[in-house]
């Protein structure tokens, strides 16, 4: 289990080289945890018909930069997100919150799985 001060920093590092990897890149177990679970969250993410969660990953974590992130860096892409999503930034990060669980859940289970 991940340590709940980790999961934002490891869930946003996620879902950025889950954008970024194409499925030919995947070469070890932990990378696809990685993956299944990004893809399985947006799955989980459309069964519930939350737009707004996954517009949020696509236009916040999918478009931040590679390497580290500068302070600030993602309150501001979120601020534009919310601005062009015509939603306010605390219901934002609320859905990117619940995300970044949402991605833990299934990592945690396919890891879990894995190890077995």
């Amino acid at each position: 289990m991940i340590e709940q001060n980790n999961i934002k920093d490891f869930a946003i590092a996620a879902f950025r080289h889950y954008h970024n990897t194409r499925k030919t890149d995947i070469t070890d177990a932990e990378t696809a945890g990685v993956v299944l679970a990004v893809s399985s969250t947006l799955h989980h993410l459309k069964c519930e018909h939350d737009t707004i969660a996954i517009d949020g990953i696509k236009q916040v974590y999918f478009k931040l930069p590679q390497g580290d992130l500068k302070r600030g860096t993602l309150s501001s892409y979120v601020r534009r997100a919310a601005f062009d999503m015509n939603v306010s930034e605390r219901v934002l990060w609320y859905k990117l919150r619940r995300a970044r669980r949402t991605f833990n859940y299934y990592y945690n289970e396919f890891m879990t799985k894995s190890l077995q």
